[in-house]
């Protein structure tokens, strides 16, 4: 999608609260964090691929992603995507347990995240953080990319290991590795 599609889509469904694509830096920055073995990965909020493409080249052949998108324009650019090893499900990252489920995946090795959870209410996010830990393997990375770094609140109920990166434009990347 063009930067004019992100306006049009933001101005359409406020939720999406991306304006522009994600820039080429922070995509680097927070792959940095992936491991090249990860077999099994969710996305939430993957918009229209941006993080999804690169993150496909990154992983092995075998590998597994479930991109968890609520906004259709998102999920019907992301079908443009041609990877069996991606699965889109329209709906929200509420229920990425049921969705984990659906796919046979009992454990997660990477979790991303660019939904804006400013616009959840502190239960839906305690919640998705929650959801995401217990569904981590060992040594699993919840990465959460925001314009704010107040998710590390949530995320140090649930993680010791929290890192705090920026890159630009203005995104704090917040990498917790489950103990």
């Amino acid at each position: 999608m063009k930067k004019l599609d992100f306006i049009k889509t933001f101005m359409r469904d406020i939720k999406v609260a991306a304006f522009a694509p994600t820039s080429r830096h922070a995509i680097d920055r927070m792959l940095h964090y992936v491991p090249k073995d990860a077999q099994t990965v969710v996305e939430y909020g993957p918009g229209d691929g941006v993080i999804t493409k690169p993150l496909l080249e990154r992983l092995p052949a075998n590998a597994q992603i479930i991109a968890i998108e609520r906004n259709g324009d998102f999920v019907r650019e992301l079908a443009h995507i041609n990877d069996p090893r991606l699965s889109v499900k329209q709906g929200d990252a509420l229920l990425v347990a049921e969705y984990l489920q659906e796919a046979g995946i009992n454990k997660l090795d990477v979790a991303i995240s660019g939904i804006p959870f400013s616009f959840l209410n502190p239960t839906q996010r305690e919640r998705i953080v929650a959801q995401t830990h217990a569904a981590l393997s060992p040594n699993g990375v919840f990465i959460i990319y925001q314009f704010s770094p107040f998710m590390l609140l949530y995320l140090r109920r649930w993680f010791t290991d929290i890192k705090l990166r920026l890159a630009w434009p203005l995104f704090f990347i917040m990498v917790a590795t489950k103990g």
